[in-house]
């Protein structure tokens, strides 16, 4: 047998595999095991003829699937598939091939082979479109791919004679087919309420309005970027009007004009055709400012599907540093947009760029333009590859369907600052654009090109508003200046905002949608609110840059943990997100623009920590330093080096780049070595040679090579419990719980002091825990939650009087939890409910009276010393409130761990 690693699971998947061998049964149940892996002993059963693995774990297959030749059922739906092997087309004797519930960007070309399969589900997927060998299916009669993010469908699909089911719902971008298209849905089928519409009509409608039904999109956002001074507005000017102002002042937040990318017609006028109308491709520019203090709020703008114009200059010799910052924040907030470089003032002062590097590393590079705006050099050729390059975009050429132009032309014309959501729901229905699913696939272009903003499922964002994006981007860099000028004129670097100061500088604006407009800059970690203080925000990038001269010199002693974080080049505003995440640990106010010191409890001993990490920006990297007690060192550690990992792996997850080798950021993670001042060593390979049990070394100028102990060094910066939750990527264990937080909004201050702890546990392997704040802007809020809350296996209710009159929290989070629980379904599994009580004035008592009759007891935490509940408020501070949480949280865990 192989050495295939033995778990609980994989221990009874091994004997059933056996068992089935021994007996030569056709059928194998290897169906939520929680298995991370299949072993290759699946490719001896060649007899099998039904194989269900169904509701694993699974993020591969290995190749010996191939082996199973007689295979004619297999069920891999709800694992974590990303891809298929190619050896998958060797089971040609598949009719029924369920993969609903994976990860699955595509399916291979090899699924082609599969010429007698007759039903293929493929629903709750991540497929943007086909491959063409679909059409080799012959067979096929049923082809589910509901909830996938399809937008296109190949020609070859329409070959596939005998298909009697096709179902679609729930592809929003793409399609442009609506529910009254796409017919009855999957469940209405199977229920017999309904007959399945003929797949022939629902395929002959999207065909047909690809022909005539749509029209090609010819619309981009061209949006310039760059430091300030490096020329952008005149770069602007040049192109869109010709001119030319030497005293051009800086730009102050985002200029947006429109202009039309025309080509002269053989004698015609540029851009016109025969009857009149204009003829080309439409640009959306927007034109940033380069103040270092707008860097942060660019994520609010920077958007996929548009073309990008990076303008340097070298005058600063800082043509190849610009360029690196740039073009990564480029790739973690517009994927693979193209990007044009321009390197302007070229004739005052010529320069270069390290091209062939830059190339290497961002592929999404179309070509290096030099111009000069005084002279006009270059211009004409940069208007050239602006052209060309937005015509291959397939953004721009994918075809729009025709009402849809109505909508967006209103949109475009939008004179009001903000829209309640409903307000543009009437308005796709007064140009029929009926369908929601159509509504909001167009709401997800319309943000994209710019013509309107729209956070959609966001909760802290008062979630249902569609901006005018001229109005948001003049409005946030008002605040920020504002703020900045008052601090610089008052000589004290407070970083404050007050709700009174932003309606000063916000005159004739309604206090909801000042609320609003501070409330997106929290979401996007911009700023958050200080306790005590109503109404009153810290931003980071308004504080002073200076170091406090009080920190003293503890941070040079003995006992300390050191972490440095080495960037190619470090984002602004990625300290600043650290700060405002890790802001409920902050130390006697020690935070500055550069840095912070934050302090820590340990949950048990009460032996207090403390971190100092600061951003060395000219160096490019973050350095953190731990001093402490070693068990409450270890404790915060793991605390910061959470928040770092979750701020990398955001970028990440933002950068939907085709390119998943690589890491938006390059960010490294480097611990200097116990007793080695000065000499630090990757944690990455740390982990790597801890895993293969090979031994660590580092080389020296001065020692030679030496010899590391990986194990010691690991013990440092991460729970010691075992090697397999040693990692980097903040990976999910088949023995980690899922845990689900419900919170009213009000109580937001709680639960960011809370999040510490729980992010604690989470680097110990403990838990993988969920709130709302982890949905994206992109993301349908409502879905997410729902499906956390069904994952879940505990599920924490921060109790106050907020939260108990929330219909939202009592009517469905609540509701839904003690459904679960009260269910006696096998395929349900039963949440843990932790209640916790904020407020001891509230009306947690009556609640609980209410609810243990349904549920029977529960703990309500936290609890003193004396055994006795004590609400948050009443404890010292909330971090020793908070701890207590933390400890009876862990006791609850362990004990679940060992009855399982």
């Amino acid at each position: 047998m192989s050495d295939w690693t033995s778990t609980t699971g994989s221990a009874e998947a091994l004997w059933r595999i056996r068992e089935c061998g021994s007996t030569l049964s056709e059928t194998l149940d290897l169906s939520r095991l929680a298995l991370n892996s299949l072993p290759p002993e699946i490719g001896q059963l060649h007899w099998l003829t039904l194989l269900d693995l169904q509701g694993n774990q699974l993020s591969t297959l290995p190749p010996e699937i191939g082996q199973l030749s007689k295979l004619r059922k297999l069920n891999l739906s709800s694992n974590r598939l990303s891809a298929m092997p190619p050896e998958f087309g060797q089971l040609t004797e598949l009719t029924e091939l369920n993969l609903t519930g994976n990860r699955l960007a595509a399916l291979p070309p090899e699924i082609g082979r599969l010429s007698v399969l007759e039903e293929l589900y493929v629903r709750s997927n991540q497929l943007t479109t086909l491959p063409s060998e679909i059409g080799h299916l012959s067979a096929l009669t049923l082809l589910g791919l509901q909830d996938n993010k399809l937008t296109s469908l190949p020609p070859m699909i329409q070959k596939l004679r005998k298909l009697t089911q096709l179902f679609l719902h729930g592809n929003y971008e793409g399609l442009g087919l609506t529910d009254e298209s796409l017919g009855p849905k999957s469940t209405e089928v199977i229920q017999k309420l309904k007959q399945a519409k003929p797949p022939e009509e629902i395929l002959a409608i999207y065909f047909t309005q690809l022909a005539g039904g749509s029209k090609a999109l010819n619309e981009v956002k061209v949006i310039l970027v760059g430091r300030g001074g490096a020329g952008k507005t005149s770069i602007r000017k040049r192109l869109i009007k010709d001119s030319f102002n030497p005293y051009q002042r800086e730009t102050a937040g985002i200029k947006i004009d429109y202009w039309m990318l025309d080509e002269k017609k053989d004698g015609k006028k540029d851009g016109v055709t025969e009857d009149g109308k204009k003829d080309g491709i439409k640009a959306h520019v927007w034109d940033f400012a380069g103040q270092e203090i707008t860097h942060a709020t660019h994520q609010f703008f920077l958007t996929r599907r548009s073309l990008y114009l990076l303008v340097l200059e070298g005058r600063s010799d800082l043509q190849d540093r610009d360029a690196e910052y740039w073009l990564r924040l480029i790739r973690a907030f517009g994927a693979d947009s193209p990007v044009i470089v321009v390197l302007n003032k070229w004739v005052d002062k010529p320069f270069a760029v390290a091209e062939f590097t830059l190339r290497h590393e961002f592929s999404n590079i179309q070509v290096f333009i030099r111009t000069d705006c005084r002279t006009g050099l270059g211009i004409h050729e940069l208007k050239k590859v602006i052209r060309e390059t937005a015509v291959e975009m397939e953004t721009v050429k994918q075809d729009f369907p025709r009402l849809w132009f109505s909508v967006k032309n209103y949109m475009a014309g939008m004179k009001e600052n903000y829209l309640p959501l409903s307000r543009y729901r009437e308005i796709c229905n007064d140009y029929g654009v009926v369908s929601e699913l159509d509504q909001n696939a167009l709401i997800g272009y319309l943000h994209d090109l710019g013509i309107i903003l729209h956070y959609a499922g966001d909760a802290r964002l008062a979630g249902t508003t569609v901006l005018n994006p001229r109005w948001v981007t003049a409005s946030v860099y008002v605040l920020l200046r504002h703020a900045e000028r008052r601090q610089a004129h008052d000589g004290e670097f407070t970083g404050h905002l007050t709700l009174a100061e932003a309606r000063l500088a916000l005159e004739n604006t309604d206090v909801e949608m000042v609320m609003y407009l501070v409330g997106l800059m929290e979401r996007f970690e911009l700023c958050y609110a200080l306790e005590g203080h109503e109404n009153t925000w810290l931003v980071p990038q308004l504080l002073a840059p200076q170091t406090p001269q009080n920190l003293g010199d503890k941070w040079f002693k003995a006992n300390s943990t050191r972490l440095r974080y080495r960037y190619n080049v470090l984002p602004e505003g990625l300290l600043p997100r650290f700060i405002v995440r890790a802001h409920p640990l902050i130390s006697e106010n020690h935070v500055w623009r550069q840095g912070v010191v934050l302090e820590m409890d340990h949950e048990d001993t009460g032996e207090t920590a403390y971190a100092l990490v600061i951003a060395e920006p000219g160096k490019e990297r973050i350095q953190v330093t731990v001093i402490g007690a070693k068990d409450a060192r270890l404790r915060l550690t793991k605390l910061v080096r959470a928040h770092f990992q979750n701020i990398h792996e955001d970028f990440d997850q933002r950068s939907t780049t085709s390119d998943k080798s690589v890491n938006s950021l390059d960010a490294r993670e480097l611990l200097e070595l116990e007793d080695k001042p000065g000499l630090f060593k990757s944690v990455k390979a740390l982990i790597v040679d801890e895993k293969k049990g090979q031994q660590s070394g580092i080389s020296t100028d001065e020692e030679g090579s030496i010899r590391i102990d990986q194990k010691q060094e690991l013990d440092r910066v991460a729970a010691p419990e075992g090697k397999e939750r040693r990692n980097t990527a903040m990976e999910i264990f088949e023995d980690r719980q899922k845990v689900f937080l419900s919170y009213a909004h009000a109580d937001s201050g709680h639960r960011d002091v809370l999040m510490q702890n729980l992010k604690v546990m989470e680097m110990d392997g403990i838990i993988d825990w969920w709130y709302d704040g982890k949905v994206l802007p992109s993301q349908n809020l409502e879905i997410e939650i729902r499906q956390a809350l069904e994952e879940a296996d505990v599920i924490l209710f921060l109790l106050s009087t907020a939260s108990l009159s929330s219909r939202y929290i009592q009517e469905f989070e609540l509701y839904r939890a003690f459904e679960r629980l009260l269910s006696e379904s096998l395929q349900t599994t039963r949440p843990i409910i932790v209640p916790i009580l904020l407020e001891a004035d509230c009306a947690w008592k009556s609640w609980g009276e209410r609810t243990i009759g349904k549920i029977g007891d529960f703990e309500f935490l936290p609890i003193n010393q004396k055994g006795e509940v004590l609400a948050v408020d009443q404890w010292p501070s909330r971090r020793k409130a908070f701890n207590s949480v933390e400890q009876s949280l862990r006791r609850m865990l362990e004990i679940i761990k060992n009855k399982a």
